[in-house]
């Protein structure tokens, strides 16, 4: 399940995004805000995998609702994608790492693939390594999961795997091209 926010003073572009997002059929969620102000109101309660933010909201921009989420929160985690109606990018904007950029009028098959893309990349995080560990004589394998993300690096010596993660070494016998 994702959950997705949208913040633009333009009631149409919202509504147009949200049609959008209904067509995809991953798990979801959408909340819509008008205002900066409301969206960083709901940033301090909610935690959104992905934000389509607007450059100009009415009396604050964009770029103060990202750096809110980014600097005051420390929210490294939600992907920020800019949604304006200015050709020309703001250099600064990508002080806040964003995500992706989309110019108005919206284009429906740019913001589904801004999500699958999402979710991809998400889904990433949650590849496994499985491997059985070495036990002393008599005792049995255990059976590992160990994220990809975690894995620092693996070292071959003989047969012997010697797998160094952020938490730790484990070691199992193969081969690293397996």
């Amino acid at each position: 399940m994702i959950t997705i926010g949208i913040c633009d003073d333009e009631k149409n572009c919202i509504r147009e995004l949200e049609n959008v997002l209904q067509e995809i059929s991953t798990d979801k969620t959408v909340q819509s805000f008008l205002s900066a102000e409301d969206m960083m109101d709901s940033l301090e309660k909610n935690r959104y995998d992905i934000l389509f933010l607007d450059i100009m909201i009415g009396k604050r921009n964009g770029k103060e609702v990202a750096e809110y989420l980014r600097k005051q929160l420390r929210n490294y985690h939600t992907a920020i994608v800019w949604i304006s109606s200015i050709k020309e990018k703001d250099v600064g904007l990508f002080d806040v790492n964003p995500f992706a950029f989309i110019e108005k009028p919206i284009h429906k098959e740019q913001v589904i693939e801004i999500v699958n893309r999402y979710i991809s990349i998400k889904n990433m995080d949650s590849e496994v390594f499985i491997f059985d560990t070495i036990q002393a004589e008599g005792k049995n394998k255990q059976k590992l999961f160990i994220p990809y993300k975690d894995i620092l690096f693996v070292e071959a010596q003989q047969r012997k795997l010697k797998i160094v993660t952020n938490k730790g070494v484990l070691e199992t016998y193969g081969k690293i091209s397996r």
